[in-house]
């Protein structure tokens, strides 16, 4: 009997195995491909406002407050003074001495080129004059056709051929100006003059040594005064060649050292001033403002915050890895204004900070956007959703 049960048994028991055997050949396990991300058609992201420009206002140096020259909401310019703390009266007051120390000293050196070309036209003028006047005194002397002249004609005379070559040299030097400087031409023309001129030099010194017997020989008045000629055309020379040379030298040494003391103490004083005010680095709006004269400001401390509003830009604060790379600067943009639902404005990526940081869990990198248009209605730091049209 036991066995007439357990055939049957384990007849069931096999037909089962071969059905489930069946099934699962029917019907193998095969792997699935992900679904395809959906393309996107642009890189949303979220921002604020931002002016142009932006500072905190503080004073490098700490004291009590002694003047407040604006007020929140101002529009102040470049340099303004904005406040100043106490102990400035004293450096404003050697600031102002040195300004017109400055300007005392300037004026000084402008009257002294002043009177350098005064005294260049005069010595001109005096030159071209004693020239003439000892022209006049060469033709009249005849000693130099004498037929026995004693030791002092013959100096005379080779003063006097000494200034006649100097000329001709000269004119050489006139025509050959036209001429390249290393000219071969023009070289040779001014070192004739150079010489020329020393051989005058020495003549004119020989001549000098011969001074003390002008009477000898004959015509002496004619001598004489020739004599006075000489003399009169080679100091109005050397007159000449000083002044040619630029004003006084130790005068404009004087006068410069007086200028750079006055422009010392000057920087001394806006040193100790910068310290003890502020001003206004560029052109802007004083947005907050928080001093009054006689309270206590300690050095750093923020006291107030200046931003220019010439131009308004949106700084992204979740623009993510995957949507970075999606973008690039000089792409246009779309702004929303939350403050200003319905509305839409323009803008162009101006920059993409390079370094990216954790914002909420994931690596954002800032973009900063230029508005091209300008809304009255803005306010610094309002928030904003950007979105950026992804180009083909």
């Amino acid at each position: 009997m036991k066995r007439q049960l357990t055939f049957p048994l384990l007849f069931c028991a096999a037909l089962l195995l071969s059905a489930c055997s069946g099934v699962a050949q029917a019907a193998p396990a095969t792997a699935t491909s992900p679904a395809a991300a959906p393309a996107l058609d642009a890189v949303v992201a979220e921002g604020s406002l931002v002016p142009a420009q932006e500072m905190v206002l503080a004073f490098p140096a700490g004291g009590r407050v002694l003047e407040v020259a604006a007020a929140e909401g101002d529009t102040v310019q470049a340099g303004d003074v904005l406040a100043r703390l106490e102990g400035s009266e004293a450096l404003l007051a050697q600031q102002a001495a040195a300004d017109l120390e400055i300007i005392e000293t300037r004026q000084a050196l402008d009257d002294l080129e002043t009177d350098t070309l005064l005294a260049l036209s005069l010595a001109s003028a005096e030159l071209e004059s004693a020239q003439k006047d000892y022209d006049t005194a060469e033709n009249a002397w005849s000693g130099k056709n004498a037929a026995d002249p004693t030791e002092f004609d013959t100096a005379l005379i080779n003063y006097i051929e000494a200034e006649t070559t100097v000329r001709e040299a000269q004119e050489k030097v006139n025509d050959e100006a036209g001429q390249p400087k290393d000219s071969p031409s023009r070289q040779q023309a001014d070192d004739d003059l150079l010489r020329e001129q020393a051989r005058r030099a020495e003549a004119y010194a020989a001549l000098l040594t011969d001074y003390e017997n002008p009477q000898e020989g004959s015509q002496t008045g004619a001598r004489t005064t020739l004599l006075k000629a000489i003399t009169r055309l080679e100091t109005a020379r050397a007159r000449l060649s000083d002044l040619n040379g630029g004003a006084d030298p130790d005068l404009r040494a004087l006068l410069d050292a007086r200028l750079a003391a006055a422009q010392a103490a000057r920087d001394a004083a806006q040193e100790g001033l910068s310290a003890l005010e502020i001003r206004a680095p560029w052109a802007g709006v004083l947005v907050l403002w928080d001093l009054v004269v006689g309270e206590v400001a300690l050095p750093g401390q923020p006291v107030g915050a200046l931003a220019d509003f010439s131009a308004w830009f949106v700084e992204t604060t979740d623009l993510t890895e995957n949507g970075v790379v999606l973008i690039s600067t000089g792409d246009e943009v779309e702004i929303t204004v939350d403050a200003l639902p319905g509305e839409a404005f323009n803008g162009v990526i101006e920059s993409i900070q390079g370094k990216g940081e954790k914002y909420q869990g994931d690596m954002t990198y800032k973009a900063r956007i230029r508005m091209t248009q300008h809304d009255p209605r803005w306010y610094w730091n309002m928030n904003v959703k950007v979105t950026i049209p992804i180009k083909d």
